[in-house]
Parts: structure tokens; C-alpha cells; sequence
């Protein structure tokens, strides 16, 4: 299994404008009918602005068939483009768990 962290840090007269768009709700329908796991979605407590969300993809592969099927959804796209328009930072981090870890127990995934 790989895992996609997703940061964005919002300007903050808009979140208040498309609460619905930086809290994931609406792109949680995608995720689902994908089989795409939602490790978290968050926002930081010091600061509002900034949202991380965490997915969990079956392997490479997955996460690859993923983005396509989304570059082709128009809604996912529409979506998308609002979050282009209204964060400031985006940092994306794909990465696993080492099995050798000794708190590793996917189990609990």
C-alpha cells in the first residue's frame, strides 16, 4: 500500500466562501468509488488555513488509474480548479510504510 499526503494552505476570505470544497466532503465521493482508503483529513489547529488530507491507494498502480479517471471527471475537475484559484502552498508526498517498522500493522489501515 502507498499513501498520498496532500497540504494546502487556503486564503482564508475564501474558505469561508467553499467550506464544503477545503473540508474534502465533496471529494470524498471519488475516493469512495475509487476503493481509495482515507487514512485523514484535517485542518491544523494553530491555524485554520492550512488542511492536510492523507489517502491510502492499494499500490502504484491504483494511486496512477486514480488520476486518470479523475483528469477525465468533469466534476472532480470543476472542483479541483477552485482549489488551484484559492490556496496559496501545496506540498504532496507519496510515501509507505516500512514493514521492518516495528509499529507497523496494517490491520489497523
Amino acid at each position: 500500500m502507498i499513501y498520498r499526503f496532500y497540504r494546502f494552505k487556503g486564503k482564508a476570505a475564501l474558505i469561508s466562501e467553499n467550506p464544503e470544497v477545503y473540508s474534502f466532503t465533496e471529494f470524498q465521493v471519488f475516493y469512495y468509488e475509487h476503493n481509495v482508503k482515507i487514512i485523514g483529513g484535517r485542518e491544523n489547529v494553530d491555524d485554520p488555513t492550512d488542511y492536510v488530507l492523507i489517502a491510502g491507494y492499494e499500490n502504484e498502480d491504483h494511486y496512477r488509474r486514480f488520476v486518470k479517471a479523475m483528469k477525465d471527471n468533469k466534476e472532480h475537475q470543476r472542483l479541483r480548479d477552485i482549489l488551484i484559484q484559492e490556496r496559496e502552498i501545496v506540498e504532496q508526498i507519496t510515501f509507505k510504510i516500512d514493514p521492518r517498522s516495528p509499529r507497523y500493522d496494517q490491520s489497523r489501515l
